[in-house]
């Protein structure tokens, strides 16, 4: 291997451990001063009777002539009352489950959706996700936190309720929920009406709570996304009343999302509280290898907007619509939410081209043919390197032509021995005088790369993996092709590895091997490029084992089936170029 492909190489390893590096290091630095002091689901245990419920009224001292009462910020009570019957709606898709106090959606049930990654692990009962379940009111989306909570007078309505309160000083507060029965889609309206004969003013108009999130898998991850003007925020801890132009707002664990997105006009601050966990979660292991980047540090992750400031004069009314998303953060089912919900999904800067999105599309329609993610993975990697193949064989064929030219190089270099600008001149001329791009063995390595970061991130975060068996040994590996291939459990831990034998890591470095050991060496170079040549031989696989030892099956299964099938292509090249030396 001449030193400009060597160069190529080692440029392309260092990209590939700088991706890793940077999509590992997700690690969450906690503020304690942005940490509440109690938690509003499961701080304190919950009092024996609910929490008396302030009225809004006007302050002790008479507003003056003209001028808007203020109305001030009420004590919200802390769990809901045993009696009081909620309103439940249910389709294909979902149960959701609407309190009459407060009115707001106390229990929310994704029911299992196996094509869109909403599946539970075989012989374990269904996959369905609880992603609400209030006890408290803080926990409970739908709530107005300046407004306090009270048992709401009920109408059902054919796809979801209508609450509605009267206040003691006539401030009407109705909401209206509905929901499809054909997606995971919903809305939500909001009418604040003043029948009084005086204008009521709120200062911070309508704060909106979106519940609290909870981990739904062990190693799930919390955030909170928020779509200000264009750009998505994607914050990761509590965050205290941040002005931004709030198109949505989006609580999210890695796999599922509850989306509220106003209508009417944007929010102008969100505020984000949450409590760490006791014991927090250990750190992102180094390189994303070992154990990935970790669970969230958090419990939970409650988020709130707040509206400009509201003035209601007598018979005076104001409107708040609400789309609603509850579901799996899946591009495709965001996308046909509207409402630009797909930019929840973080695909780094590769989205700006659009690969990953393509790359879930063909996933998408391979499932869809085969009945198989396994299946699907096998036939997308297939198609890649079909597609790729004019550039992979460029590349074997460059390197096969710098390796006939070692042993003139080595004789240039030994013939102007001590002038290094007179060795780059002749080099050159002989690059020149065989038709070999010096740069033509590493450059269709490097334009490959967006490729394989694009599926390192697809298939490492998408929901279509989650849960979904690929039964190679039945009933034993490659239960989940969103986690490790765990074939067997050690009784203690080791370095590296763990407590769990995973094969796809061990079967991908080996076919790493393979691959170095017939990549075209340097044999007219020196002894010392040749001792370099086959430490690297031996050094990649056991990295790149490691690096990938713990990752999802689905990620290994891609990658060790690409290097077999590279392997495969080596060795034609080399056959071809046998028969036409001949």
């Amino acid at each position: 291997m001449d030193k400009v492909s060597k160069i190529g190489l080692t440029v392309t390893v260092l990209l590939l451990i700088g991706w890793f590096y940077h999509s590992s290091q997700q690690r969450r630095e906690v503020s304690p001063a942005a940490i509440p002091a109690a938690a509003p689901e499961a701080a304190a245990p919950a009092p024996a009777a609910p929490a008396p419920v302030a009225e809004i009224a006007p302050p002790a001292e008479s507003a003056a002539p003209g001028r808007p009462v203020v109305v001030p910020a009420p004590e919200l009570p802390a769990v809901f009352p045993e009696d009081g019957e909620p309103v439940v709606f249910e389709s294909e898709y979902l149960v959701v489950e609407l309190s009459p106090f407060g009115g707001v959606i106390k229990e929310l049930v994704l029911k299992e959706n196996r094509a869109a990654g909403i599946r539970g692990l075989a012989g374990e009962g269904s996959g369905e996700v609880t992603m609400f379940s209030a006890r408290h009111l803080g926990g409970a989306p739908g709530r107005l936190l300046n407004f306090p909570a009270a048992e709401m007078e009920t109408a059902r309505l054919e796809d979801g309720a209508r609450f509605t309160l009267a206040y003691e000083n006539r401030v009407v507060l109705e909401k209206s929920y509905s929901f499809s029965r054909d997606g995971y889609t919903g809305t939500l309206e909001i009418t604040l009406r003043n029948d009084s004969a005086e204008p009521l003013a709120w200062p911070d108009g309508l704060v909106f709570g979106a519940g609290a999130i909870y981990p739904i898998d062990p190693e799930d991850l919390l955030g909170v996304d928020v779509l200000d003007g264009d750009n998505v925020l994607r914050e990761k801890q509590p965050k205290e009343r941040v002005p931004a132009t709030v198109n949505w707002l989006g609580l999210k664990t890695k796999y599922f999302a509850a989306i509220f997105k106003p209508l009417e006009l944007p929010a102008s601050f969100f505020t984000i509280v949450g409590r760490e966990k006791n014991p927090a979660p250990p750190a992102a292991a180094a390189f994303g290898c070992a154990r990935g980047p970790g669970a969230s540090p958090y419990e939970y992750l409650q988020a709130s907007m707040t509206f400009p400031a509201l003035t209601l004069q007598p018979g005076e009314e104001a409107r708040y619509s609400f789309a609603l998303y509850f579901g799996p953060a899946d591009y495709e089912a965001l996308q046909a939410a509207g409402h630009r919900f797909e930019k929840l999904v973080d695909f780094g800067f590769l989205g700006n081209f659009y690969i990953p999105q393509a790359l879930i599309w063909l996933l998408t329609r391979l499932y869809r043919l085969l009945g198989s993610y396994g299946w699907a993975i096998i036939f997308l990697t297939v198609i890649i390197k079909v597609v790729l193949w004019p550039l992979t064989h460029k590349s074997y064929a460059s390197m096969g032509k710098m390796q006939q030219l070692q042993p003139q190089l080595a004789e240039l270099k030994e013939k102007y021995k001590g002038d290094a600008k007179k060795i780059q001149a002749e080099t050159m001329k002989l690059y020149k005088a065989n038709g070999v791009n010096p740069m033509g063995g590493c450059l269709p390595m490097l334009l490959q790369m967006p490729v394989l970061f694009a599926l390192f991130t697809t298939l490492r975060n998408t929901i279509l993996l989650r849960n979904a068996p690929f039964w190679i040994i039945p009933g034993r590996w490659i239960k989940d092709l969103s986690g490790p291939d765990v074939l067997a459990t050690l009784e203690q831990s080791y370095p590296i590895i763990g407590n769990q034998v995973n094969i796809l890591p061990l079967l991908m470095g080996i076919s790493f091997y393979l691959q170095q050991k017939i990549t075209p060496t340097a044999g007219g170079g020196s002894p010392q490029a040749a001792q370099q040549q086959k430490m690297m031989a031996t050094l990649m696989p056991v990295m790149f084992t490691f690096l990938f030892y713990s990752l999802p099956a689905g990620l290994n299964l891609y990658f060790m089936l690409s290097t077999f099938i590279t392997v495969g292509q080596q060795m034609m090249t080399t056959k071809l170029k046998a028969k036409k030396g001949k």
